[in-house]
């Protein structure tokens, strides 16, 4: 949700699905993506490359 220093609060869902506020390290946090989701959004692919015919 937002950052504070070295903290960072944020949405965690609990076992029943209920959003719950925590607030952890900066440090401890992992940036991840789901794939095929543009890392850099303002790139556009340009070309594509493909493998030739193996025989």
């Amino acid at each position: 949700i937002g950052g504070h220093g070295e903290d960072a609060e944020i949405l965690r869902s609990d076992s029943d699905g209920k959003p719950q506020r925590e607030t952890v390290l900066v440090d401890s946090l992992v940036v991840v993506h789901r794939m095929a989701e543009p890392i850099y959004p303002a790139l556009a692919p340009i070309a594509s490359v493909q493998n030739g015919d193996p025989a």
